[in-house]
């Protein structure tokens, strides 16, 4: 049957900068990614923007992002640029120029900090100094680590993985599959 959640993950904070919908919506979707994960491209360029419409939009999912830096120090550079991008808003306006970019390249991108800054550039950053500055320092990396252990925690030890009001997707699985474990949880 389904796995359950072995640790609570869902933050529901209303000025999060790293989630998209309603504090109060019925379901929260949990996502531990890693920005040079090529799966988790794929899945944020093909499949969220789907759930984002379907269910985020329409009050039902609010959606969470969590870093799980697991690809070495490109993925480190990538978390850091997006906590950076967070700080001013931006998240999400970041992670799609980003996707946009890393969906086509073979494999692990591998990207520098000019490419931080054209992607901020891309998501329209209010104070570009203090994102190259943000991004280039290891002010994050406490957070991040925090975030590894949460993902430890909830038993995962690859990217992408999710959890669906607790329930596990683990992998970028098509629409279907998280259509039918939100339903899951809007039934129960």
């Amino acid at each position: 049957g389904e796995k359950e959640a072995k640790v609570e993950v869902a933050r529901r904070e209303a000025d999060d900068p790293m989630a998209l919908g309603s504090v109060d919506a019925p379901v929260v979707i949990s996502e531990f990614s890693d920005w040079a994960c090529p799966y988790c491209m794929r899945f944020a360029a093909e499949t969220m923007p789907e759930i984002v419409k379907q269910y985020v939009e329409t009050g039902k999912v609010r959606y969470e992002m969590n870093d799980f830096v697991i690809n070495g120090q490109s993925a480190l550079n990538g978390a850091r640029a997006g906590r950076a991008a967070a700080d001013q808003g931006k998240f999400f306006e970041y992670q799609d120029a980003y996707m946009a970019e890393a969906i086509k390249a073979n494999g692990h991108p591998d990207f520098a900090m000019e490419d931080f800054v054209r992607f901020a550039e891309a998501a329209a950053m209010p104070d570009m100094e203090k994102f190259k500055a943000d991004a280039a320092s290891d002010k994050y990396d406490a957070a991040l680590q925090d975030a590894n252990n949460l993902a430890q925690r909830a038993g995962f030890n690859s990217t992408p993985s999710f959890l669906v009001n607790g329930q596990e997707i683990i992998g970028a699985q098509p629409y279907e599959a998280f259509e039918q474990a939100i339903e899951d949880a809007l039934a129960k």
